[in-house]
């Protein structure tokens, strides 16, 4: 939190201000005036007290060919500033921009890699379970009824005959496909949290940037949640205390990821506040609504 005499602004907001002030000065430099006017405009409505630095005072005079008490309210007021840049010519459109740590890597070419190595993850962590851990839990279930009395009026031989009878193939489709399904998810996902993050919340990051830190993280959480919640249905499998510990597992898991998520999401596009969580929130909704309508069309059609 920056403490001013405009007011405190918040650290997330500071950060934007000066971000802003940056491009002023690359847009300045590469004789984009208005470009330059708009970012400079930006930077002192979210932080007005930037003009106290000399160097931004003298930026502002130089820019703009007036004083500093004349520049000021054309810069700060959005129609005057509007006005001011199509003075200037107008300003084209330009591709925007990401910044932040690793963004140079950023590339289309590494986000499919991570595409396809969360996919292949998925996959292997769904074919271990399916074809390793849930048979073993199951077939202690189907040795002993008793373990679980009040399951016996309902779990039956040849329910779980169904499950632990899954052949080799089975096993690698559904795994193939839950891993291709969870990748082309993300992917969904943060397509429409960037379209929500850059066209209604004004955030200045890229998809690829996005998709290349969020993969990462997904990856890793995958990888933190699935290998104890294997070990624990491999070692223990049909222990009721164990497979509470599993799913307790998961749901700190889940809710820790999405937690990680939304702040990544507000890191990306240079957030202040709970803009990511919303981002997230809202891309999340889209994607479950998107989803759902698809599997009724779908059953229509079948």
């Amino acid at each position: 939190m920056t403490v001013t005499r405009y007011g405190k602004i918040p650290k997330g907001t500071a950060y934007r201000a000066r971000r802003h002030l940056d491009g002023a000065f690359t847009y300045y430099r590469q004789g984009d005036g208005a470009r330059a006017v708009e970012h400079l405009g930006t930077a002192l409505e979210l932080n007005p007290a930037l003009h106290n630095q000399t160097m931004v005072a003298n930026f502002i005079e130089m820019l703009l060919d007036l004083p500093l008490d004349e520049a000021l309210p054309q810069l700060v007021d959005p129609d005057a500033r509007a006005a001011l840049i199509e003075r200037l010519g107008g300003k084209a459109r330009l591709k925007v921009t990401a910044q932040g740590p690793g963004v140079e890597h950023a590339t289309w070419p590494n986000v499919a890699l991570l595409l396809g190595a969360y996919a292949l993850l998925a996959a292997v962590a769904t074919a271990l379970i399916l074809g390793v851990a849930l048979p073993g839990v199951l077939d202690e279930f189907a040795t002993d009824l008793t373990t679980f009395p009040q399951h016996d009026s309902y779990l039956k031989q040849h329910d779980l005959d169904s499950v632990t009878g899954l052949d080799v193939l089975a096993v690698l489709v559904i795994a193939g496909g839950v891993g291709i399904g969870s990748a082309g998810g993300w992917l969904l996902q943060g397509a429409v949290a960037n379209v929500v993050a850059v066209r209604l919340q004004s955030g200045t990051g890229t998809l690829n940037y996005l998709l290349w830190r969020n993969l990462r993280l997904q990856i890793v959480a995958l990888g933190a949640i699935c290998v104890p919640v294997f070990i624990l249905m491999l070692l223990v499998p049909a222990n009721p205390w164990v497979i509470a510990l599993v799913f307790f597992c998961l749901t700190v898991g889940i809710v820790l990821t999405v937690y990680l998520t939304g702040g990544l999401i507000t890191s990306v596009y240079a957030f202040d506040g709970d803009s990511g969580a919303s981002t997230l929130f809202l891309s999340l909704v889209t994607v479950l609504v998107a989803g759902i309508g698809l599997i009724l069309a779908l059953s229509a059609l079948l």
